[in-house]
């Protein structure tokens, strides 16, 4: 797929973008950018390296004389790949996990929210499935252990899996549907400041209005119950998270792309500042 980058009326960067954006095709300049955040990966450093390599190739041609036609795809490119930027910071949550708006979010989160309990978490920001792995996980569970590097994860929620599987219990499930029912009942269930048996019927009601599977109905009330979900902690001086429960349902919600999910917190490192 390629679109007449010689047609664009783009003279400099800001004109390069202001074509894409008005681009009679929308859909064609959107697949490019997939395409392009595909190839490189969802690696930010390598889209600004391209961008970088079309805006010096785009300034030697123009040094030697080149006329318009021959400097635009290289303005193009630039183009592109700060789109591409732009959507693999957008997938991770707003920016980069290194980034200097990041780290003033995380402070600004950290001042407004408790250190514990239940929250609607990124699935992109879960702690990563790490080992020790048991005998029996390794034969029943072992689609869940092969490494998820945070590109592989940004590169899933950018274009999600809709598909099921067959290689286990929970992967055979379909969580973007799973998610979108826990997500919502949890916010009405706060809304209804119930608790005890009343949320525990309130829970299932609601959840048989969401069209779900037999397991999956079962998944999304082991993700609503606290003791049973999705549970990380960290301890006293520790600032590595750890699973105390549901690796695996967390696993299947990274390799589906899912954006957010409810999990249980426990922040002992915070509870001691």
């Amino acid at each position: 797929m390629s679109i007449n980058v010689r047609a664009l009326a783009a003279d400099d960067e800001q004109s390069a973008q202001e074509a894409l954006s008005e681009h009679p095709q929308p859909d064609r300049v959107r697949e490019l950018v997939r395409m392009l955040v595909e190839k490189v990966e969802a690696d930010p450093a390598r889209l600004r390296a391209a961008a970088a390599a079309a805006r010096s190739r785009c300034g030697d041609l123009a040094s030697q004389g080149e006329p318009p036609q021959r400097l635009r795809p290289y303005l193009v490119a630039e183009a592109l790949a700060v789109r591409g930027l732009a959507v693999i910071e957008e997938a991770a949550g707003g920016t980069t996990p290194d980034g200097p708006a990041h780290t003033e979010r995380v402070h600004a989160r950290k001042k407004r929210r408790p250190a514990s309990g239940r929250k609607l978490a990124w699935v992109v920001r879960l702690p990563p499935i790490d080992p020790p792995f048991t005998e029996d996980q390794r034969w029943r569970d072992g689609c869940m252990m092969a490494p998820l590097s945070w590109r592989q994860r940004v590169l899933r929620q950018l274009f999600p899996r809709r598909d099921v599987r067959n290689c286990c219990y929970y992967h055979g499930q379909d969580f973007h549907a799973i998610a979108a029912a826990v997500n919502a009942v949890h916010r009405q269930l706060r809304r209804s400041g119930l608790d005890g048996d009343d949320a525990g019927e309130l829970t299932f009601r609601l959840l048989d209005g969401y069209g779900l599977s037999e397991d999956e109905h079962s998944t999304a009330v082991l993700l609503l119950a606290e003791d049973c979900g999705i549970q990380i902690s960290r301890s006293p001086g520790e600032r590595r998270w750890t699973y105390d429960e549901g690796r695996h349902r967390a696993r299947a919600l990274m390799d589906a792309g899912v954006h957010r999910i409810l999990i249980t917190v426990t922040d002992d490192r915070r509870s001691q500042d």
